[in-house]
């Protein structure tokens, strides 16, 4: 998105002058958790302090006497609420709302020292002659704060966009801070994240919609605001990289961002990033958004950028223009284990962790060989052109009616062709990897269910035999055959259905689904399911493909040409 005008700057200044605090000056929103780090309500009004940092941003870039004011005396709030004791865990970092300070959080979340920080650097490379003398003093102590908590807390490569966030905001603070020790540690990080992108094939956290467009954004950051020649040098090349990851996945005549994806908050591309690709690598998109994502795109009403974004590199432009013509199959290493295995992919001390794509003109199915379903994971989707909103299938595992972390899959993939199994990891959480993670793998239970689903305009299930399914909707069809699933909870019948997404009333939800367990609730241990047996085979949009009957042995699955030794106890990841 370009940078603002002055006229749309004054626009969004004067649009948030409602929502904004009587007291801390900056505006607020209702409460939209991800279900982690804070314990405020959804729908509770709140006001975020990277949004607080933004403003503050703005109202230094509009610049007029008013502006200046609100921001010399809304920027002393947002700086009080940082932890300065040097001593302290969280020292450098903000809380997510200015009312949940970071003791009440759960837990506080280290990254806003980047986040934020990323923010306040860009206030100081810019305006901050513009800021009264306290108050540029007071800033110039947060940055300090800020990079040296980053610092000390190290961040590795595999994380990777807060591994590319730090990097920008210590170079940054570094060169503009007089700090080379700050500087000298960003150029030693942004070198180590080369060379283990380099080791791995990828990102480790892989093709993300979400991150990748975040660690896009910081390369941005990092040319826009540091002039040291090394660090130019490096964030170019892993800028170029992101571009790569995003053509090599861009789906063009369904506009979709084809799988598998590591990290992402929804299963369809944001009216935002669609405006951000479209700007930035020519990309066209026939469809809107959903109902609730262009309410929220209408709240927000900010469709520029605070720093300038650099466009795609010509060699990465064709595929934002036109798709394949015939199916075409991809294999992505987004992390290597020594042994380049990919035979069994469910024994992760030997198996790399790899990616396929497969894209033909009018869909994308995509599979990672080993992942867990937690609710920010793709490891299984896929994607179909229709005439509005582009079908999407997925596979999941369901506790408690959210996506459950704990759950995993191995899978092969050749084309449009899938077979999967299902179990479960040890050693993660609930809703959430770690941060709910319990001594033991015990939960509490009145639902576990292992689910096929298809959201699209008239999607439908039904039954093909004993034992499979096809979920259909205009124009599309897949075929899935599963046998009866079995654990110790008992051995459990395949079963169909349709409702309404409740996100778009216009699309159906159409879902085969194996529930191991739904009714009372119950403690569940998962090293006491096995041995169990949750397998499925997939043909995607190829209804009139041969049938390939499948086959399990006890310790191989067989679908035709494609074999996978299955998930059979729950395993330590």
């Amino acid at each position: 998105m370009p940078l603002p005008t002055d006229a749309k700057l004054r626009a969004y200044l004067e649009s948030s002058i409602a929502s904004r605090h009587p007291l801390w000056g900056v505006p607020g929103k209702p409460c939209k958790s991800p279900g982690y780090h804070t314990k405020v309500a959804d729908g509770t009004p709140v006001h975020p302090t990277r949004d607080a940092a933004q403003y503050i941003l703005m109202l230094l870039m509009e610049g007029s006497k008013e502006s200046l004011a609100q921001a010399a005396s809304a920027l002393p709030h947002l700086l009080a609420l940082q932890e300065t004791d040097p001593y302290h865990p969280a020292y450098g970092i903000w809380p997510w709302f200015y009312e949940e300070p970071i003791p009440q959080m759960s837990p506080p979340d280290w990254n806003w020292a980047d986040f934020i920080g990323a923010q306040l650097i860009q206030i100081w490379s810019d305006y901050h002659d513009r800021l009264p003398a306290p108050l540029e003093g007071e800033l110039r102590r947060a940055l300090l704060r800020a990079g040296w908590s980053i610092f000390r807390r190290n961040v590795q490569p595999g994380y990777t966009n807060i591994a590319l966030m730090g990097a920008t905001v210590t170079a940054a603070v570094g060169e503009r801070l007089g700090v080379p020790e700050l500087l000298e540690y960003a150029k030693a990080r942004l070198a180590g994240i080369l060379s283990h992108t380099e080791k791995h094939g990828d990102f480790n956290e892989y093709n993300s919609p979400t991150y990748t467009l975040v660690a896009l954004e910081e390369m941005d950051r990092a040319l826009f605001l540091v002039e040291d020649p090394t660090v130019r040098e490096r964030a170019e090349i892993l800028r170029r990289h992101a571009w790569k990851v995003i053509a090599e996945h861009f789906h063009a005549s369904s506009g979709t961002w084809a799988g598998p994806h590591s990290r992402t908050y929804g299963d369809l591309l944001s009216p935002a990033t669609r405006h951000l690709l479209a700007e930035l690598a020519g990309a066209s998109f026939s469809q809107t958004g959903t109902p609730s994502e262009m309410r929220l795109l209408e709240m927000e009403g900010k469709d520029f950028d605070l720093i300038p974004r650099l466009p795609c590199p010509g060699e990465w432009r064709g595929p934002f223009q036109a798709g394949p013509n015939a199916l075409v199959t991809r294999r992505h290493t987004f992390v290597r284990r020594g042994t380049g295995n990919t035979a069994s992919p469910a024994t992760p001390q030997t198996a790399d962790t790899i990616g396929t794509t497969a894209l033909s003109p009018l869909g994308n199915l995509a599979s990672v060989n080993r992942d867990s379903f937690w609710t920010q994971t793709r490891p299984i989707i896929g994607y179909w052109k229709t005439a509005g909103l582009p079908a999407v299938l997925r596979l999941r595992m369901i506790h408690n009616g959210r996506d459950f972390a704990s759950g995993m899959e191995v899978s092969v993939q050749e084309g449009f062709r899938l077979l999967v199994s299902g179990g479960f990891a040890l050693g993660r959480g609930d809703f959430h990897p770690g941060l709910d993670r319990g001594p033991d793998p015990i939960f509490n239970c009145s639902e576990l269910v292992w689910r096929w689903e298809l959201t699209a305009p008239g999607a439908e299930a039904a039954a093909l035999g004993a034992d499979g399914s096809a979920l259909s909707a205009p124009g599309f069809s897949c075929r899935i055959q599963h046998p009866p699933g079995n654990s110790a909870l008992g051995e459990h019948p395949w079963t169909r259905g349709t409702a309404v997404d409740p996100a778009d009333g216009q699309r159906n939800v159409a879902f085969a689904e194996l529930a191991l367990y739904r009714g009372p609730a119950k403690e569940i241990d998962l090293r006491k399911l096995g041995p169990f047996l949750l397998l499925s085979s997939l043909n995607f949009g190829e209804v009139d493909s041969p049938a390939v009957a499948l086959r399990c042995a006890d310790s191989i699955a067989q679908w035709g040409d494609l074999s996978l030794a299955p998930l059979r106890e729950a395993v330590y990841v």
